[in-house]
């Protein structure tokens, strides 16, 4: 049905008190467009030690996070099972990417159930569910661009107030700030967003998330 891509997501994260965790994750996907929307579908498994060593450094930056409240007990308890699974046990998580209008789904599927909606200068909350809990997320965009292969990206939403931008410390020790212009090669495509986590109410993390998806060249 669709085009086999490769599928690269990275994820920064700091919070209040200034750890910063990185995240990586690559996957071969399956890429289409319908309707206007693009769509990638990839699958997850943490037996593979590549999801797992990605749950492993949430926890880390949840549990610093939130020191102390019930959201940052629940984010540590199920983290620490769900990369203590048993070989054979459940654990694939089915992941859908939505792009359309200026609005970026992240739904998944299995181990893990939750449909995360990034819009700029909104807030959207979604229920983050696994085996051992529930979190109550709360997601503010402050920015969403898209990069085409071989443009150079523009904003894909309106000015956001400044209030609503994000902290200067997503900005420092070098990194791009996403409302900077990027450039795609011709053999891939890019999506940028960055936005503040909160869980259960609480603050967790200024974050930003870059999706890159590789063509094969012909």
């Amino acid at each position: 049905m669709g085009t086999t891509v490769i599928l690269t997501l990275t994820g920064h994260q700091r919070d209040s008190e200034g750890e910063e965790t990185i995240t990586r994750t690559s996957a071969a996907a399956e890429y289409y467009e319908k309707n206007g929307a693009l769509y990638l579908l990839y699958d997850e498994n943490p037996e593979s030690g590549e999801i797992t060593a990605k749950i492993q450094q949430d926890n880390g930056t949840a549990s610093g996070s939130i020191r102390g409240g019930n959201a940052a007990a629940k984010i540590r308890k199920g983290s620490e099972s769900m990369a203590e699974m048993q070989p054979g046990s459940n654990t694939v998580i089915h992941t859908r990417i939505k792009y359309r209008d200026h609005l970026l789904e992240v739904t998944r599927h299995g181990a893990v159930n939750t449909r995360m909606v990034f819009e700029c200068g909104r807030e959207h909350m979604t229920d983050y569910a696994t085996p051992f809990g529930c979190l109550r997320l709360g997601i503010l965009t402050h920015s969403l661009e898209v990069i085409s292969p071989g443009s150079t990206g523009q904003p894909s939403c309106p000015s956001v107030p400044a209030a609503t931008k994000p902290d200067a410390m997503l900005q420092d020790k070098g990194s791009r700030c996403l409302h900077d212009n990027h450039t795609a090669r011709l053999n891939e495509m890019s999506i940028h967003t960055s936005y503040s986590l909160t869980a259960e109410g609480q603050p967790v993390s200024e974050c930003m998330l870059e999706i890159k998806i590789y063509f094969q060249e012909m």
